[in-house]
This record gives C-alpha cells, structure tokens and sequence, in this order.
C-alpha cells in the first residue's frame, strides 16, 4: 500500500491509499461545514437528503437504476460541524458510478415535488429519533454545553423548520460547500493518477475553483457554571449522564485524556460495581475535536443510590488528581495506543485513521508521533488533567427517571 495526498491551490485536498490487491474503491467526500452554519434548522441534513435525488443533467429514477445495476453504495452523513458523503465501487466499474454519484454534489436539482416527498420522510426519521428518549436527550444536551446561538439547534431539525425549508435554503447551504473546506479521501486498486483524474473531471467545480468566499465558522462558548436537568421517566432505573466541557485535540492534555479514560473506567467498575453492586455497567468516554469536546460518564441505577455513586466517582478523580495512576493504568495505555496502530494495518481502519486526522487536524500524523506522545504521558500530566476536570465548572448532569431529584445530581459538584 502507498498513501498520496494531493494539496490544490483552492485549499481543497485528496488523500488517497493505493492497494493493487483491493477490487473495490471506496472514497468519502468531506466538507467541513456543519449545522452550526445553516440559517434554517435541519437545512444541511435536508441538502444531504437531496444530494441523491434528481440532478441538472439525470432524474431520480434514472441515477438509481445505474447504481443498482452496478451494486455500488452510497451513503451521507451530517453532524454539528461537518458533512460526509460515501461511495464505493468495484474498480472496473468506479468511473462510470462516480460520475453519477457526484453530480448530486455538485449539480443537484432540487425539484419542489422531490423536495416536498423527502420532507415528509425527514419528519418519519424525527418521529423516530423523538421516540428513543435517552438518544434524544444526549443529543439536546450536547447542543446545551455551548450559549452561542449557532449551537442549540439539533442537526434534524424541528417539527416546523423541516416544513418550512424551501429551495432557497437548500441553496443557501450549498454556498457553504467551498473548496477550502472540502478533502477526499480514499483508498482502493485504481492507481492513483487514474483516481485523481476521476475525480477531477467530476469534481472540478471544487478541486479548480477560485472565486468563492470561504465560510468561517463560530467558535463555541461554553457555559461557565454547572447545570443539572431532571427528566421524568417511568420504570425502577434512573439514567444518569455527566457531560463535562473539554479541550480541543491540540491541547497539550489530549495525550493524557486517553490514559485517564482508561484508568478511571475500570476504577469506577470495581469500586461500584464489583464491591458495592450497585450498577450494572458505568461507562467512561471523551471526545475532542478542533473546537473543544466533552468528557462522558454515564450509568444506570436505582434512583436511591444516585447519590452515593456520584459521591465515588468524584472521589476517584481526587484520588487520580492526588496519587495520579499506576504504573499497570501507565503500561495499560501504552498498550491501547500500540493496539490502535496494528489496527491500522487493515485497510478499512486505516481510511477512518486518515478521515479522523484531516478532519481534527488537518493532517496525517504519523505512527512514530502518536507512540511517542503517549510514552511522554506521565504522572505530572494525569495529575494536572485530573484536576482541571475536578476544577473545572462547565459541566452538565442529566437525571432521567421517577424518583430522581435535583438535590440528588448536585452531590457530583461538591
């Protein structure tokens, strides 16, 4: 395998993996630009909709019956910050399907009648989204960590902002789509000359175009003092999720997050599962991006027992902020990054490596550079991480459940 990139003057990237022993192609076309770029709520999302329906030059009907006839896949995804739009091929076949699969990018219809059926089908997929409650408040409160205005919105949209977007909304987030803000990346058995200029003969409205004004994006503004959220919900368990605000990828604790996720993890699972038997799973998750991130913790109990278990899992943390982690939590990290290169051997691992890396870096960075970052991670650094987090005052915490109280999610600040 050989990795390329290719850099255009408009800011717009390819990122390619070579493997002459692979017989399908697969690419993913990016745009970092996301719903907190939209003036109608679900705007973007709708757009991603449309993307697969009649375009400038070919109907509905017509593109879905050589894609069909090709077996080809595709597939689109839209988040706070970005929009994603998957396609692959056999080789022999890649050209032909591509051409079809990104003139809905860049040459999209938007016909009204068209446009009229998706929303009804947007609205089934909010109904369904409205009806997994947990889901639905995760993402509610994710959306509630910043107090800028660009950020409480929900990327689906609203029951009356789905109805009300129109053509000119559409286009209004297709102006959004600029070079500067788009890379492709992709991996398959097409040598990457003959990949390139596929690309470039279907995507020369991006890759050479040099007349747009490039889209700037809000930095988020956390909230500055902690929230508690009560929700009421039938059934013997409570659901509870602490969300605390977190640092971007660049920062110099990024390294030390993961050691600290791996330790306080099996620490909360001992300490409250195993001894006291009081969950029956606790979850530790972080999440960083060019903007910042959160840290999760999150677990299911009796509503009588909330409080006790937010009691140990502070304290755990001012254990970690005192003692920092032993040398097995050190070697345990170490492993886990060692183990997360191999993965990376396989193709597929390795395409969503260099996704990841472009979209939170806006570069690939090397295995050397990731292993040595994280044998550098030491006891100074957990430490200090440890207790930025116990100091740290920009957080929220969901209760769902019958007999939860307020009082009870408050313990966690003290």
């Amino acid at each position: 395998m050989k990795t390329y990139t290719h850099l255009y003057k408009n800011g717009a990237k390819i990122i390619y993996i070579y493997d002459k022993n692979r017989g399908i192609t697969e690419n993913e076309i990016i745009f970092k630009v996301g719903a907190v770029d939209e003036k109608k709520k679900g705007a973007l999302h709708c757009f991603e909709h449309m993307v697969f329906k009649s375009t400038l030059n070919m109907s509905d009907e017509q593109r879905k019956t050589i894609q069909n006839q090709l077996c080809s896949n595709s597939n689109a995804y839209t988040s706070m910050r970005k929009i994603m739009f998957d396609y692959d091929c056999l080789n022999e076949h890649f050209e032909k399907g591509f051409s079809v699969f990104a003139e809905g990018i860049t040459m999209p219809k938007f016909d009204r009648e068209e446009l009229r059926k998706e929303k009804m089908v947007i609205l089934q997929e909010l109904s369904l989204a409205n009806s997994m409650p947990e889901k639905k408040y995760k993402e509610k409160i994710f959306l509630d960590l910043h107090t800028n205005k660009p950020y409480k919105q929900r990327v689906i949209g609203t029951k009356s902002s789905i109805k009300s977007i129109t053509v000119d909304d559409l286009n209004q987030v297709k102006s959004l789509l600029t070079p500067d803000k788009m890379f492709v990346v992709g991996i398959g058995g097409i040598k990457f000359k003959k990949y390139k200029q596929i690309l470039e003969k279907n995507l020369q409205k991006f890759l050479f175009n040099q007349n747009f004004t490039s889209n700037e994006q809000p930095l988020p503004c956390f909230i500055e003092k902690p929230k508690y959220i009560v929700k009421k919900r039938k059934g013997e368990n409570t659901k509870i999720c602490i969300y605390i605000n977190n640092f971007t990828v660049f920062d110099h604790r990024v390294d030390a997050l993961r050691f600290f996720q791996l330790a306080l993890r099996p620490r909360l699972y001992s300490e409250i599962r195993t001894k006291l038997g009081l969950v029956y799973q606790i979850h530790v998750k972080t999440n960083c991006d060019d903007k910042g991130g959160r840290i999760e913790i999150d677990f299911s109990s009796s509503a009588y027992d909330v409080k006790k278990i937010l009691s140990l899992i502070k304290n755990e943390i001012k254990k970690i902020a005192e003692h920092g982690l032993t040398e097995i939590e050190f070697e345990r990290g170490r492993i886990a990054t060692k183990r997360e290169i191999v993965k990376w051997e396989d193709p597929a691992n390795l395409l969503n490596k260099l996704t990841m890396d472009q979209i939170l870096y806006g570069r690939i960075r090397s295995k050397k550079e990731i292993e040595k970052n994280a044998y550098d991670v030491d006891n100074e650094k957990i430490k200090d991480l440890a207790r930025y987090i116990i100091e740290n005052k920009s957080f929220i915490v969901l209760g769902i459940g019958t007999n939860i109280k307020m009082s009870d999610l408050k313990v966690f600040e003290k």
